[in-house]
């Protein structure tokens, strides 16, 4: 026992001194809480990129509809990138956060645009966004109305 341990054991009270754990006389409880410590920087960095994963799959899905629409079905890769596509949105539990994290992206940058900390001091940025909206806005509502028929 060193002088340092004594020290400890006099600041702390003696109801609270069979709580304490040296990690270094038990190598088992420092693994374990370096491998909790781990688990929470994951767990941390997992939830800050998953966002932009939700993004990029959906950036992905929008390039694969477009790649289906400028090849067409006369060209083997057209058609399969449509083929792709309409599988992929056929399950809306995959499509759905991605969806989500594109409009939320969307509206974070039409937020921007709009404030006066938009760094592009055209109105071109609104018009933009606002016209991406409403051209996708306006191919879902194409597409209830051929459902419907």
């Amino acid at each position: 026992m060193t002088r340092f341990d004594v020290m400890d054991r006099r600041s702390t009270p003696p109801s609270e001194q069979h709580r304490r754990v040296d990690h270094r006389s038990d190598p088992g409880t420092a693994r374990k809480a370096a491998f909790e410590a781990a688990d929470l920087v994951r767990a941390l960095s997992r939830a800050c990129l998953r966002p932009l994963g939700y993004l990029a799959f959906a950036a992905a899905l929008g390039a694969l509809s477009v790649a289906a629409s400028v090849l067409g079905d006369e060209h083997e890769l057209g058609f399969f990138a449509g083929r792709l596509n309409r599988t992929i949105w056929r399950y809306p539990e995959v499509v759905r956060p991605g969806v989500h994290m594109a409009w939320l992206a969307w509206l974070a940058l039409f937020v921007l645009a709009i404030s006066p900390l938009d760094p592009i001091t055209s109105r071109w940025d609104e018009i933009l966004l606002g016209a991406l909206a409403a051209g996708v806005l306006w191919r879902r509502m194409l597409a209830a109305r051929r459902v419907g028929r």
